[in-house]
Formats: structure tokens, C-alpha cells, sequence
């Protein structure tokens, strides 16, 4: 017995995207124009390995960066603190290091944050609209 696949995969990159507008359509009349299906559709493989590359690393680094988070949360906020700066911790002055310890306490007590607010903000704009597409 055929299915929708079947006949799916031997339309045309048109006839596909079209096909793909109709089934978002047919999902709460969701409307996504046929035209950024067609583009995805035409995308070089090349192009979809690398983003699907870029996630697993990010995610990797991600992963790195909440375990060492969770072991030590200073010495990571510090580390941070001091790769941003440009300070080698093999070479720290004492000044900068009463410096970081004074910063890190100040962060426990809600008055700091280590992201800038405004790339927070700036990621938030940018998720909620249509900047990006």
C-alpha cells in the first residue's frame, strides 16, 4: 500500500514546496509561504550538515561549561570573568585578584549578572521577531 511519502518524494522542488505550504496550512491554518519551503528544499547539503555540526558543538560547550558550573561555581564566574578581561590566571596581580573575589561576592547578592543585559535583551528581540528570517 502507498502512502503520502511515496508519492511525495517523486514531486518536483515546486510541487513539494507547495505541498509542505498546504500541510502547515491544513495545522491551526498555520501560513508559511511556499516560497521558504522551496528555499529550504534547494538548500546545498553542505549548508544542513554544517548548521546540524554547529548545534552538536555549541552543545557540547554547553555541557562542558554547566559541569564545570555545577562543580564550582566561583572558580567558573571568576574563569569567566578573567577570559572576558583578558587576565591569565598563571599571572594575576594580587590587585586583580582581590578584584575578582570582590566581584564574585557581588554577584551572589543579585547585583550583578555576567551577560550584558542589552545581549540579552538584544537575543530576545531578535527571537520574538521577524528580524532574523
Amino acid at each position: 500500500m502507498r502512502n503520502y511519502y511515496d508519492e511525495f518524494k517523486d514531486l518536483t522542488t515546486d510541487k513539494m514546496a507547495q505541498s509542505i505550504e498546504n500541510m502547515t496550512y491544513a495545522y491551526k491554518q498555520t501560513r508559511v509561504p511556499k516560497k521558504h519551503y522551496k528555499k529550504l528544499l534547494t538548500k546545498p547539503i553542505e549548508e544542513l550538515i554544517s548548521d546540524s555540526i554547529s548545534i552538536n558543538l555549541i552543545n557540547t560547550y554547553f555541557q562542558t561549561l554547566q559541569t564545570l558550573q555545577k562543580e564550582n561555581e566561583k572558580w567558573f564566574v571568576q574563569a569567566l570573568i578573567c577570559l572576558e578581561l583578558g587576565i591569565k590566571p598563571s599571572s594575576i596581580k594580587s590587585s586583580e585578584h582581590q578584584a575578582l573575589e570582590l566581584t564574585y561576592a557581588n554577584m551572589i547578592g543579585g547585583k550583578l549578572s555576567l551577560i550584558n543585559p542589552q545581549l540579552v535583551a538584544t537575543f530576545k528581540e531578535i527571537n520574538e521577531t521577524d528580524i532574523h528570517k
